[in-house]
């Protein structure tokens, strides 16, 4: 897994997810990835995703 920063408190990268989907994740309705700490919500540790 490799994050590069981008600004303060801002990461992005890529990563690979295998498992079931069982519903469409789309520009519409992505997924939802987050950390259980709120704080880290202003951190970049929430996030979400498509399935493609």
């Amino acid at each position: 897994m490799r994050l590069e920063r981008h600004g303060p408190g801002q990461r992005q990268g890529a990563y690979d997810i295998h498992g079931p989907f069982r519903s469409p994740g789309d520009r519409d309705f992505p997924y939802m990835v987050h950390c259980h700490i709120l704080e880290h919500e202003d951190m970049g540790m929430m996030g979400q995703f498509t399935v493609t």
